[in-house]
């Protein structure tokens, strides 16, 4: 097996309670965390897209814009 850190998270009976619910602590806890994890790393890389499109902005004209789109629905 391998060497895994351990955490201790202190609940009150009734989350304790609430948790067990959806199976054993350790499982419901460990895909919280991933859960978690996976959040940030989304709210992270849209805000680096955001950053991105206010860096690059492209200016066209709407009869520009609208040619695009109708291209992309004839594809």
């Amino acid at each position: 097996m391998y060497n895994m850190p351990i955490v201790s998270v202190r609940l009150n009976d009734d989350d304790k309670r609430r948790l067990e619910s959806y199976g054993p602590i350790s499982q419901v806890v460990r895909e919280g965390l991933k859960l978690f994890l996976n959040s940030k790393k989304r709210v992270e890389a849209l805000s680096k897209l955001d950053k991105l499109q206010h860096q690059n902005v492209i200016k066209t004209k709407s009869i520009e814009d609208l040619k695009l789109i109708r291209e992309d629905r004839s594809r």
